[in-house]
């Protein structure tokens, strides 16, 4: 619902993610740029 609303006013990209699904660091920088790639693409 936020995200929502600040896209009306900014244009900006919001990405959700969940860092408790992983256990790494490694792991979960590598499924964080992942996400981003996927939604910039």
């Amino acid at each position: 619902m936020v995200e929502k609303k600040i896209n009306e006013y900014i244009k900006i990209m919001a990405i959700s993610f969940n860092g408790w699904l992983f256990e790494g660091f490694g792991d979960a920088k590598t499924a964080l740029m992942g996400t981003i790639l996927e939604k910039t693409i």
